[in-house]
């Protein structure tokens, strides 16, 4: 009886790992934030490394398929493990990789001073600081080719990500500035220059 039990719970692990494995789109997506929040200027001492959330990615589809360039106003709603959503959009006629699409938004550091914590004025970086956002945790993605995207395009690739917990609060910085990985939080260990739990 132990062997059989010990089997099925072996078996139902495996299969849960199996389960949880990213298509490539979803690791690109993972990996293009991570290494984006390795290399911010100044180093962060406080940066957590991303992890994939299917609820996330599950909340930017189905909104994707709106096809309405303006942010999610039932995110919160839609995503109830996370008690704020944050939310990057972008849009394109032509099909993008994940790694443009987050690279568009981390290019948005060059109008960002972090001493300041200020924008360039008449220019945006709330994606930037999203990306960048030390206590972010979590990230689901998505794309639809929407024909047409509402007011913006007649056919265009419609791009959402969804954060957990959201960045962009209380006009702090994304992250504390010091050697990279000298404040992870506590159960945190430093890998490859990001906080890991």
């Amino acid at each position: 009886m132990t062997k059989v039990c010990s089997a099925i719970i072996v078996f139902a692990v495996f299969c849960g790992v199996l389960a949880a494995a990213l298509t490539q789109f979803e690791q690109d997506f993972l990996d293009a934030h991570n290494n984006k929040r390795r290399i911010v200027v100044p180093t962060a001492s406080n940066m957590r490394e991303l992890k994939w959330s299917a609820e996330l990615a599950s909340v930017a589809l189905n909104y994707s398929r709106k096809c309405v360039y303006k942010h999610n106003p039932n995110k919160y709603e839609e995503a109830p493990s996370f008690r704020r959503v944050g939310e990057n959009l972008r849009y394109d006629t032509n099909e993008n990789t994940p790694f443009e699409v987050v690279t568009s938004w981390d290019d948005e550091k060059h109008d960002y001073d972090y001493y300041a914590n200020t924008c360039v004025p008449n220019k945006k970086c709330g994606h930037y600081t999203q990306v960048a956002w030390a206590e972010t945790e979590y990230v689901g993605c998505a794309v639809t080719l929407c024909t047409p995207l509402v007011d913006k395009s007649d056919s265009a690739y419609f791009y959402v990500c969804n954060y957990g917990e959201r960045g962009n609060m209380n006009c702090d910085r994304p992250y504390i500035e010091g050697s990279t990985c000298s404040q992870c939080p506590s159960g945190y260990t430093c890998t490859n220059k990001l906080c890991r739990r």
